[in-house]
């Protein structure tokens, strides 16, 4: 008994349409899956350019508020230098109702977070545009924790000092829409924090600490403003 001839170019043409057919499906597959991570990084980067937006106008707000904050405190030591009369009292009050308040603004980075947490800083084609993402990724860390530095000194040390020797009334620490009286019982004797070298000091490090606020504000949104600039020329495919 013979055993069959096998055809072998038949088998051969079926093997190699078996194979074109299994690397066709694979390469379908890959950029099918190439072009979903292509949309959710365009996806991702259409919404952090609208946080990025979004954060440089509230830094522009912070930025007045720092300045705001540090030229109140310079007017405030300069007043003390002389010999304090009523009218030089009255200034000083209002100078340091200023310093009651402080600006503690964080940038959004919900947008930031998904584009890098998802591979996505990878998946842009321009090296420009992934170092601008990972510089204003690293000056909104170093934003931040100087904010709560800041915010840390004014609640630990700058505002408990001025409670123990003043009235937070006196001072306008609340919001006249609270309803509360806008003159305390206690009376306000500016003396007792013209005549500290402490409070002095408390002063000049309220203004040292929102000129550093107001710097680092500044690079923050220049580096905002230009991964907003890189992103809206950025092609994704």
């Amino acid at each position: 008994m013979s055993l069959p001839r096998v055809n072998w170019i038949q088998a051969c043409v079926e093997a190699f349409l078996l194979l074109v057919g299994v690397l066709l499906a694979l390469m379908g597959q890959a950029w099918w899956e190439d072009r979903d991570e292509r949309e959710t990084v365009h996806e991702y980067a259409a919404n952090l350019s609208i946080e990025v937006s979004a954060n440089q106008q509230q830094l522009r707000k912070a930025i007045l508020n720092h300045d705001g904050y540090a030229k109140a405190g310079v007017s405030l030591i300069q007043a003390m230098q002389g010999e304090i009369d009523a009218a030089l009292s009255l200034t000083i009050k209002e100078h340091l109702s200023k310093l009651g308040y402080i600006s503690d603004f964080r940038p959004s980075t919900a947008s930031l977070r998904n584009l890098v947490g998802s591979g996505g800083l990878g998946l842009l084609e321009s090296a420009e545009l992934q170092l601008a993402v990972s510089n204003y990724s690293r000056l909104i860390e170093d934003h931040n924790v100087l904010q709560v530095e800041n915010l840390k000194f004014f609640h630990d040390e700058y505002i408990p000092f001025i409670s123990e020797r003043a009235s937070l009334l006196d001072l306008e620490f609340m919001p006249a829409s609270m309803g509360l009286p806008r003159d305390s019982r206690f009376g306000f004797e500016i003396e007792v924090l013209t005549e500290s070298m402490t409070f002095e000091n408390l002063i000049v490090r309220r203004i040292s600490a929102e000129v550093d606020a107001k710097k680092f504000a500044e690079r923050l949104l220049e580096a905002a403003a230009d991964l907003e600039r890189l992103l809206a020329i950025e092609d994704f495919g």
